[in-house]
């Protein structure tokens, strides 16, 4: 365990490097999945407590629910851990289920089941009280056309619209009690790494050129131009301030929108913060408001609120100012 005291000690960092999955697993565990194991560590105490698993598989995504249970999907299950115990979900257990490579998507259905992509095109249903599989495949045969469904978030709070993201194309699927229907989207055709709905609703999609907000008419791109620093997006998370954090290629980003205005700031090493590789959807916030992220480098975690007040203090004071020679002193007050 190590932090940056010189310049930010409110930054703190754990080097749990091969982390590819994370969730909240309680006030302040995170439930995280390696390459091989499943763990649970301790926000407060920045320590490992329990490995629930060390035989699992590589992992590959990890949700929280609406009941507070933790989904994570690794090569040789999908892993459900609730108070305190871990479940696991496999053909011989749940109809239908092909595991590999799942990914889930953030929000219910109406009726409590969970859609889940997989990284070879698969889309299906998951009813996890009946022990059930409904793959949609066979009812969408365009799906077939999308390689690497890499994620999947709902429109809305009723968990009636999804959009799906995947490596070469975007899809909206919509659920009634009439039919299901999957749609073409308006978005380029590109590489899209994850999506988040924040809590105005607003649906933002990360990619490997720049940031996406979707719109009625449309979507809007955030690149260089607009102050983003690092065009591939591979994870983000909204704090309690309503702020967007968002995991690079080489580091983490903050967005804050007011009204039709848009700033980015990028935080370095300078700032205590890691300049490395971002785990794509693997950031989590915790109950007392901190961000953490997993990175090349390990874990960080980080107060936003401590962040700015320690952002608004001056690094350094100036004492004296030349100008063309003419040294002078300066005031407190210049």
């Amino acid at each position: 365990i190590y932090y940056w005291r010189d310049t930010s000690p409110w930054a703190a960092h754990y080097p749990l490097t091969g982390i590819r999955a994370m969730a909240r697993a309680g006030e302040d565990l995170l439930l995280l999945g390696g390459e091989h194991d499943l763990l649970l560590f301790d926000t407060r105490q920045l320590r490992v407590v329990s490995t629930l698993t060390a035989d699992c598989g590589r992992c590959h995504d990890a949700m929280r629910d609406a009941q507070g249970r933790v989904w994570v999907s690794a090569e040789s299950g999908l892993y459900c851990y609730e108070d305190g115990r871990l479940s696991r979900y496999h053909a011989g257990n749940c109809q239908g289920l092909l595991h590999s490579q799942m990914r889930f998507a953030r929000g219910p259905l109406p009726d409590g089941r969970m859609l889940v992509c997989n990284l070879q095109h698969y889309l299906g249903l998951l009813d996890t009280a009946k022990g059930l599989f409904t793959p949609l495949n066979t009812t969408f045969r365009q799906l077939e056309s999308h390689r690497l469904l890499t994620d999947a978030c709902a429109l809305d709070s009723r968990g009636n619209r999804f959009v799906l993201c995947s490596q070469n194309g975007m899809r909206v699927i919509s659920f009634s009690p009439a039919r299901t229907e999957v749609k073409p989207s308006s978005l380029p055709t590109e590489k899209f790494n994850c999506t988040y709905r924040d809590r105005q609703g607003r649906m933002w999609i990360g990619t490997q050129n720049g940031l996406l907000l979707l719109q009625q008419d449309g979507y809007r791109r955030f690149t260089h131009r607009d102050g983003l620093q690092n065009l591939c997006v591979n994870s983000l998370v909204e704090d309690a301030a309503g702020q967007l954090w968002i995991g690079t290629a080489f580091g983490i980003e903050k967005l804050c929108v007011k009204g039709s205005d848009t700033v980015f700031v990028g935080y370095g090493r300078a700032s205590g913060m890691p300049e490395a590789w971002m785990c794509e959807r693997a950031a989590a916030v915790m109950p007392d408001g901190k961000v953490w992220m997993a990175s090349a480098e390990g874990l960080v975690g980080f107060s936003p609120l401590l962040f700015e007040q320690s952002a608004k203090r001056a690094s350094a004071r100036v004492l004296l100012l030349a100008v063309e020679n003419d040294e002078r002193a300066v005031s407190p007050a210049e």
